[in-house]
């Protein structure tokens, strides 16, 4: 295939201005040359990363990789979108009028408990996590062709969108009940257990940042098993999550890493310290 592509280019049979326009069109850049027909031989050379999804012969742009990857994109938007919503927002301004961040809080759950009782805190984990599946519902309806996938992207931009809320100008929360919705979103039964070996870690250590981080790590090789084909793909969108959230709570993992980050049990009894500002 390399071979015909040279001669191709050389002038046996397709023009460079051609292969030119076929070159961006696989960038994403057909607009600025009109959408050029693509030689099929190239896909398998550009591609080698995602075997079994190569056009047939006639077949139009509904296998294009350009179209799968603006679905991966669609569902992950979606995630984004409603990821930022931040529920501990909307109870911290109920109850006192002021945001999370003037009462030092992080819009999260547990912090929320901590300040305004179990049940704000329970009310503020069922709407992470419910956003979250809102976000996999949605993703999941409006992009059919993706399947178990839409449920992965969208997960990711969920927790992308609840650390980095953009409506609340990049500052979101630590996103431990939107990385649990996920997994247990994507991988219904085995999620559970990566889930619980994340609670597991936390009741050992009393560190909660650790759990919350571990639940995906747990998750990345049983994804990868059971997604077939799409399984490193899944596996690197769940390490990919593991990751923002860590970069999210860099202060609290640091604490932990110095012995200066105090175990749950024993900061939910200090009125005094609320966590990361």
């Amino acid at each position: 295939r390399r071979a015909q592509m040279k001669e191709k280019w050389r002038g046996g049979g397709r023009s460079r201005l051609e292969y030119v326009c076929g070159v961006r069109k696989m960038l994403g850049l057909w607009w600025l040359s009109g959408p050029p027909a693509f030689p099929v031989s190239v896909y398998p050379v550009c591609l080698p990363f995602r075997p079994g999804i190569l056009p047939e012969k006639g077949e139009g742009r509904a296998m294009d990789w350009e179209w799968m990857a603006v679905q991966r994109l669609g569902a992950a938007l979606v995630g984004v979108l409603l990821g930022s919503l931040l529920p501990a927002e909307a109870v911290a301004r109920w109850r006192t009028g002021r945001g999370t961040r003037t009462l030092g809080l992080r819009p999260g759950a547990y912090d929320t408990a901590r300040r305004f009782g179990a049940a704000a805190g329970a009310l503020v984990l069922l709407g992470d996590a419910g956003k979250t599946a809102a976000a996999c519902a949605v993703a999941r309806a409006a992009l059919p062709e993706l399947g178990g996938l839409a449920v992965i992207w969208a997960g990711l931009g969920a927790v992308a969108g609840h650390c980095y809320s953009f409506w609340h100008r990049g500052r979101g929360g630590p996103g431990t009940a939107v990385l649990a919705g996920w997994v247990v979103l994507s991988l219904p039964f085995t999620g559970v257990l990566a889930v619980v070996g994340g609670a597991a870690l936390t009741l050992a250590t009393g560190y909660l940042p650790l759990g919350a981080v571990a639940a995906p790590v747990f998750a990345a090789p049983i994804a990868l098993l059971q997604y077939g084909a799409h399984g490193p793909e899944a596996g690197l969108c769940l390490l990919a999550g593991a990751v923002l959230a860590s970069a999210r709570q860099r202060p609290a993992l640091r604490s932990v890493l110095h012995g200066a980050e105090p175990p749950f049990y024993e900061s939910w009894d200090d009125p005094d310290d609320t966590g990361e500002p």
